[in-house]
């Protein structure tokens, strides 16, 4: 049976991809159950922590977590060397416009973005990243929900591109962000999604250990197959999509590698010594985080965007 994510904030929910509301068990991840729906593939966390519980999440703190951004700001440039990146392939569809980042934390994309002659705007719901994105880099960012902005006068049909880097696993409904995505972007505007792929073969492998199980942030976990769908149900055609890279400090590589083969600690540990090497920078494509460009086709009804 269908039926939207506001009428159960917490315990279980159907799927967000076809509504299915008879998932098959997936992983039990520390104590949270991961599922799969039986009728299209989509893998989520059910049941799970409420709206609310999940967005508190999001304050300051979640920036400087060890095994998360560990200290979002003061890494600024390896989240540079990844933006630039992304901005070259983006220049290739909309080499001028207005651009959206959905998820923008600091604003080090909307930054480059701009700089490159983009007029840019962002949403985040961390108001200590929104602050510094406004007082530190003069940007036009708004504190909060996606759902919000789109309800601001004058914002239907305005962007030419909207980005969701690593964002669109944390929303606690991706079929209705997506929805207001669709509805605030211009004719044939382009999307760009970033999102961890739970078919690739490291996940496959480790299963439960997978560094991207995090069942209190992370919601949903796409294949190649059910990103497509979600895209095409909310107006959206993938015109690209494939495994993307991304730049970190060597630190950040050995510290994860050592999580998942404990014999290389000792390594890192003495290499890391080194504060050259621990300030390091390398572009690593592990191979399970997709990147799908995808065209607005058609909008979508109200009933899609019901969050």
């Amino acid at each position: 049976m269908d039926r939207p994510l506001a009428a159960d904030p917490a315990g279980t929910v159907p799927c967000n991809l076809c509504g299915n509301d008879d998932p098959a068990p997936f992983l039990n991840v520390r104590g949270d159950d991961v599922v799969r729906c039986r009728r299209c593939g989509l893998v989520y966390v059910s049941p799970r922590i409420g709206v609310e519980k999940i967005l508190e999440q999001y304050d300051e703190s979640y920036f400087l977590k060890p095994f998360g951004y560990d200290d979002y700001v003061r890494h600024r440039k390896y989240f540079e060397r990844t933006f630039r990146r992304r901005l070259a392939d983006i220049r290739k569809f909309v080499p001028a416009g207005r651009i959206l980042d959905v998820g923008c934390a600091a604003g080090f994309f909307l930054n480059l973005a701009r700089e490159q002659g983009y007029e840019t705007a962002g949403v985040d719901v961390c108001e200590t990243m929104v602050n510094y994105a406004r007082g530190r880099l003069g940007l036009d960012v708004f504190h909060g929900r996606l759902e919000d902005l789109a309800q601001r006068e004058g914002m239907t049909a305005s962007f030419d591109v909207v980005t969701m880097f690593d964002a669109l696993e944390h929303f606690p409904d991706p079929s209705a962000e997506l929805g207001f995505a669709n509805l605030l972007m211009k004719e044939n505007g382009l999307l760009v999604v970033t999102t961890p792929n739970v078919a690739a073969l490291l996940p496959r492998i480790l299963r439960a250990r997978w560094e991207q199980y995090k069942p209190r942030e992370h919601l949903y976990y796409f294949t190649n197959a059910t990103l497509k769908a979600i895209l095409q149900k909310t107006g959206f055609r993938a015109v690209r999509l494939g495994a993307v890279s991304r730049d970190m400090k060597l630190e950040h590589v050995m510290k994860r590698i050592s999580t998942h083969v404990p014999a290389l600690e000792p390594l890192s540990t003495r290499l890391l010594r080194s504060e050259w090497l621990r300030g390091l920078s390398l572009n690593v494509n592990p191979g399970y985080m997709t990147i799908a460009f995808a065209r607005r086709e058609r909008g979508v009804s109200s009933a899609t965007r019901s969050i």
